[in-house]
């Protein structure tokens, strides 16, 4: 029997644990790997003796479906993209010859709790970069907030950012480490995943803010680690302060990385840019979280089409 013939033998769920150990472990955040790890164990408890040979679409629709059953729409989604990834891989090794997750189906049971939304639109955004306080030198949490809104960075991204990292001749930030602010001793550490290391554009007006901080700083200090420890929760209650002084929808820091990807989104920015932008491990990452925005450009794009098409002949 052939290498590839014994693969296809295997257990699904043998190979989805073989597969987070090669391509996941050590390379992702550990908060991640844990959901990779919880999906194997629902793969393993749903699947049962599968083996790769017989993944078909109907069999994974199955499988989608009876973990949509006990979870809500948005977690299966993740389950789904979680999954898709390793399938990719093994129609790449030529385990598999068809993809099985093609047009699959994704429901969920209804939110036990009503959801709050979780960006800014940009009216919104507008008038909370009106009631930052962006004036003097100092780094402080109203142009860290104002920094996020305006790359949609990580919390942990920005935290790291060094004099370093700024070009501002060619108005671009490059992102290639994170902070580790869940430790009390803090310090810089990897970023994400390979694909969050990247080097975006900042226009000119943030460029001239950051421009006032760093002259105070060692190319290699963290502009916004100001010698003792950082908390997520610190600076979020900041926020929560500033976007009701500015009577709009409250949001975390992490609401403006989605708040930048909507405001991109809906100005009709290619998805691959903005999955490239927000450092995302694959365009289909950025596909499914931003989902609903994107019907609503498509929408919009089926209509300009229409009137191209109705202006020939």
């Amino acid at each position: 029997m052939t290498k590839l013939a014994t693969k296809r033998k295997w257990l699904f769920a043998d190979y989805y644990d073989k597969w987070i150990q090669t391509y996941k472990e050590g390379v992702v955040a550990s908060a991640t790997y844990t959901k990779y790890l919880m999906t194997a164990k629902w793969i393993r408890t749903l699947t049962g003796e599968m083996k790769m040979e017989q993944l078909d679409r109907s069999e994974m629709q199955s499988l989608v479906n009876r973990y949509a059953q006990t979870h809500e729409k948005v977690t299966t989604q993740d389950f789904v993209t979680q999954i898709r990834a390793a399938i990719t891989d093994a129609i790449d090794e030529g385990i598999l010859t068809r993809n099985p997750m093609i047009r699959i189906v994704i429901k969920g049971k209804e939110p036990t709790r009503k959801k709050h939304k979780k960006y800014l639109e940009r009216d919104e955004l507008d008038k909370l970069i009106k009631v930052l306080d962006l004036s003097g030198n100092d780094p402080t949490w109203d142009k860290f907030i104002f920094l996020l809104a305006k790359t949609g960075l990580r919390f942990a991204e920005a935290l790291a950012l060094t004099p370093a990292d700024f070009d501002l001749d060619n108005l671009t930030l490059t992102v290639n480490k994170t902070w580790d602010h869940k430790s009390s001793q803090g310090g810089f550490k990897p970023t994400k995943t390979p694909s969050s290391m990247r080097t975006i554009a900042i226009d000119y007006k943030t460029a001239r803010i950051i421009d006032r901080i760093i002259d105070q700083f060692p190319g290699d200090e963290p502009i916004f680690v100001h010698g003792k420890r950082v908390f997520d929760s610190t600076v979020n209650t900041h926020l929560k302060r500033l976007c009701e002084k500015a009577g709009i929808t409250v949001i975390t820091c992490h609401g403006l990385r989605h708040t930048q990807a909507s405001v991109l989104i809906a100005n009709s920015i290619p998805i691959m840019v903005v999955s490239k932008r927000l450092g995302h491990a694959n365009v289909s990452t950025t596909q499914e979280t931003y989902a609903h925005l994107l019907k609503d450009t498509e929408h919009k794009a089926d209509d300009k089409i229409s009137m191209i098409m109705a202006s020939l002949g």
